[in-house]
């Protein structure tokens, strides 16, 4: 799961569709990467293209004239898209200092976030940062999930380079050199075996899981 700055094409055929043609979502959908342009979760998690929406980043109820605006329109979850929905705070500005939502195509949101890769959690490194973790709850339980498997999958793939590694060095080894070899292999094999069932107990998604109670 991670963030990318969404490259704005100009494309006056798309847009003249209207956003709600199903073109228009498709062409999001590809300029987005599958992924949600807020939170960065993959369309599978969520069903796939059926299941995401078109955000329009300037909330069309206060700013109408944008409604088709390719530049104002992007592919994301339906969570962030409903805890979103018309939240309009401020402009944003240069150094993310106020409660606003830094435009999406002229800023890398990789920059605004923070990681824990042990708990999946996410920290704002700005005032603006920080209000989109709060208000489209970055933390809620489903996506701490999703980053925690998709940390344990890229230890995996780690692991597994290691692994053969591990075993073409094997095969060039004499007999007592290889025991070592052996014993290596079979730390990497336990280390694979755990991290495969850590991800095998990281339950489904409840109801309760993606939404979150506003006073």
């Amino acid at each position: 799961m991670k963030w990318t700055l969404i490259q704005k094409t100009p494309n006056p055929t798309i847009e003249a569709y209207g956003y709600e043609d199903k073109r228009v979502k498709e062409f999001l959908r590809q300029e987005g990467g599958l992924r949600c342009v807020y939170c960065a979760v993959h369309e599978n998690a969520l069903g796939g293209v059926q299941g995401f929406h078109v955000e329009h980043y300037k909330p069309k109820r206060r700013f109408p004239v944008l409604i088709n605006s390719l530049n104002n329109l992007f592919y994301s979850c339906p969570i962030c898209n409903r805890f979103k929905s018309s939240d309009w705070p401020a402009e944003p500005n240069k150094k993310f200092g106020n409660s606003s939502y830094p435009n999406p195509s002229q800023v890398d949101y990789a920059i605004l976030f923070e990681v824990d890769q042990k708990s999946g959690s996410v920290n704002g490194k700005f005032v603006a940062s920080k209000y989109i973790v709060e208000r489209l709850y970055f933390n809620r339980p489903q996506l701490i999930l999703e980053r925690r498997q998709y940390f344990l999958d890229e230890q995996l793939n780690s692991l597994n380079e290691k692994n053969k590694d591990l075993i073409k060095e094997l095969k060039t080894r004499s007999d007592k050199r290889s025991l070592a070899y052996l014993a290596k292999l079979a730390d990497f094999s336990i280390k694979l075996n755990e991290l495969f069932l850590t991800l095998k107990k990281i339950p489904s998604y409840e109801i309760s899981d993606v939404t979150k109670q506003r006073s």
